[in-house]
């Protein structure tokens, strides 16, 4: 489900890039697990969003692939 969700959504790890940690900004990193990771991608992609959302959610699907990707 997660595979055909991220193949639907045309993403492609190489593509997308992090900000670096370096500079967080006093904000604490979050860690999640695989199932976490599952959760929020399911969650999203079950839900609808305005139009504005688009291009932010675009790149918040995108790192969590990444996280996905270097999890699995």
């Amino acid at each position: 489900m997660i595979k055909w969700f991220l193949k639907f959504m045309g993403l492609n790890a190489n593509n997308i890039k992090s900000p670096s940690r370096k500079d967080s900004g006093g904000v604490p990193s979050v860690d999640l697990t695989k199932q976490e990771t599952e959760i929020l991608l399911t969650a999203l992609q079950n839900a609808t969003f305005s139009g504005d959302l688009i291009e932010p959610l675009y790149t918040l699907v995108g790192k969590l692939r990444i996280h996905y990707k270097k999890i699995e």
